[in-house]
């Protein structure tokens, strides 16, 4: 029997100092934290890795967005340069129309003078100056023609960039990968999407203001442009040139250069008219037709699927539930894709007749958002979805 209580006595002495005994403590605790310290670093390593790329995709999809928004401003401000090349030569019709008003005005100057039998001063120069306007004719057939050519020309110019540009834009899309040493994205393809799934928004203008940039001395778009002031100038230095003699009367005729300079741009705008070109009617800056879209696809260095190395190591911080976590299932979905949206506007005051005649198109990111086009095919959800899944 005391046997038994000795042996109980015992084995309660041993539980105590079992339970009071610290030794390996911190082995055990040294274990779960290296487990941990493990696991997070496999967790960091594979979100911290994933992100990266994803980020380096956004890149692409941004560089390739902005410089499709630059091929378009460019073909824009092309097409501009078309419209002032056209109003450019229709000042030379312009001058020649001048010069012939100058011309039958110094005619009726000088006829004014001629009073025979008794005064001739004037009827000698009359004579030349009223045989001199058959020339002036000519100059203004000849003006004519070259107008014609020239808008012929530059309105071939302008349709061909409309067609053109924008599919140069999609194709610098498609070499954005590996394009300079410095930036080599992941991109396996790209893809550019004109917002209007169309060519630049330009239509042939009916009533362009090419009188705005070339005659009237108050318009609002020549600035401080003396451009009626050359034009009279050159059509009263015409006007004598063709005038066989009368050289005074001419001159005397110079003080209505202004106002004949302004007459014959007003009778001679028709010739210029659906030649230069607008921006549509229906399209409004900041609208689906000035925005440009781009699709980035990639392949992950570290691997898609069940060989997706991050994901293994996503696996060993999560006990191996990867797929319920859905931060990193979208982060995971979405790496092998980016969006990115740009558009070219004009950077200039709210004047739509102005859009087309000044060298002010230019480009910037957007943040990116699906067409109406898109979002009525496809629905909202999906639309809000593809909307917030873009980070810049």
């Amino acid at each position: 029997m005391a046997t038994t209580q000795s042996a109980v006595r015992t084995e309660s002495s041993s539980l105590r100092e079992l339970g009071s005994n610290e030794n390996g403590a911190m082995l055990i605790m040294g274990v779960f934290m290296a487990t941990f310290v493990v696991a997070m670093l496999y967790y960091v390593a594979g979100i911290g890795e994933t992100i990266v790329y994803r980020e380096r995709m956004q890149d692409a999809a941004d560089s390739g967005a902005m410089a499709g928004a630059v091929f378009l401003a460019r073909g824009m401000n092309l097409i501009v340069m078309m419209n002032i090349t056209l109003a450019s030569v229709f000042a030379v019709l312009v001058s020649a129309w001048t010069a012939y008003y100058l011309i039958l005005s110094a005619f009726g100057l000088a006829a004014a003078e001629c009073d025979p039998p008794w005064v001739w001063r004037g009827c000698i120069p009359a004579i030349c100056l009223l045989i001199s306007v058959a020339p002036a004719c000519r100059k203004i057939s000849d003006a004519e023609d070259i107008v014609s050519d020239v808008a012929s020309a530059t309105r071939t110019v302008s349709r061909n960039a409309a067609t053109l540009v924008p599919i140069a834009a999609i194709a610098v899309v498609v070499v954005v990968e590996g394009t300079t040493s410095d930036f080599q994205p992941p991109v396996t393809a790209g893809v550019g999407i004109l917002g209007s799934f169309d060519n630049l928004p330009v239509e042939d203008d009916p009533s362009p203001p090419v009188c705005d940039y070339t005659s009237y001395p108050w318009g609002g778009y020549n600035g401080s442009r003396p451009s009626s002031l050359l034009n009279a100038l050159h059509g009263w230095e015409l006007a004598k040139d063709v005038a066989i003699c009368g050289d005074s009367y001419v001159d005397e005729a110079a003080a209505s250069a202004l106002g004949w300079e302004i007459l014959s741009c007003l009778m001679a705008e028709g010739e210029v008219d659906n030649k230069p070109q607008r921006v549509k009617s229906g399209d409004n800056l900041g609208g689906d037709a000035f925005q440009f879209r781009t699709l980035m696809i990639g392949e992950p260095p570290y691997g898609t699927g069940t060989d997706n190395a991050n994901e293994k190591r996503v696996a060993v911080a999560t006990w191996g539930h990867t797929a319920s976590g859905a931060s990193w299932s979208s982060l995971n979905a979405l790496t092998r894709f980016s969006f990115a949206q740009s558009e070219f506007y004009w950077d200039g005051e709210e004047d739509r007749v102005r859009w087309m005649w000044e060298f002010k198109w230019r480009a910037r990111l957007r943040r990116f958002h699906p067409s109406d086009s898109f979002c009525s095919e496809m629905g909202s959800t999906v639309c809000g979805m593809l909307s917030d899944s873009v980070v810049h």
